[in-house]
């Protein structure tokens, strides 16, 4: 797939956020647009790519217009180019308006300015369902850090989940894509 792009994108912030943190808070939102549009931009290109590839061969010429309704088509290229995508960009959404809620009731004591669009963006660069395996290492980590500086201050401490987005999700990649891609009970989750 894509996950070159993804690995390079979020080395590029995680540079960002480590070098120059005003600088991230800037270009956020420009960045998720970006994603956005990189990301759907790709799923309208393997569609062309489809469709000019069915559109050269002897045999699945016969699966597109004037032979088959468009409606195949589409269909066939919406559930294998683009639903992931669309699943992504869901939780991603789901994401931003729910942590944005929860940090507003409760004082914005869970997450600073830029972390909620950070989680939404990043959820979006994983994409589905590298987003599962994500969550599952930022829930880890963050109850690993929370209990080894507790046990060594001695008192309760929260530690924020600030540095761990970007970590966690260049992590749940690379699992992903070098080792669960192998198993067919990860690849039954592809849509």
């Amino acid at each position: 797939m894509y996950w070159y792009f993804q690995i390079a994108f979020l080395f590029i912030l995680e540079g960002a956020q480590i070098i120059k943190r005003s600088f991230l808070v800037k270009i956020i939102k420009q960045a998720y647009w970006f994603l956005a549009a990189a990301v759907f931009g790709y799923s309208a290109y393997l569609t062309w790519a489809q469709y000019k590839l069915w559109s050269h061969q002897s045999l699945s010429k016969y699966l597109l217009p004037p032979e088959t309704s468009i409606f195949y088509f589409i269909g066939y290229s919406l559930w294998r180019f683009w639903a992931a995508n669309f699943v992504a960009l869901i939780f991603s959404a789901l994401f931003f308006i729910i942590a944005k809620k929860l940090n507003k009731k409760f004082g914005e004591r869970f997450f600073e300015n830029e972390e909620i669009l950070l989680g939404s963006l990043i959820i979006l660069a994983c994409g589905y369902p590298i987003f599962i395996i994500y969550f599952i290492l930022l829930l880890a980590s963050f109850l690993f850090a929370n209990t080894l500086i507790t046990s060594i201050k001695k008192e309760t401490y929260r530690v924020s989940l600030y540095y761990f987005w970007i970590p966690a999700a260049l992590i749940a990649i690379i699992i992903s894509e070098l080792w669960l891609s192998h198993i067919s009970r990860w690849s039954s989750l592809i849509i």
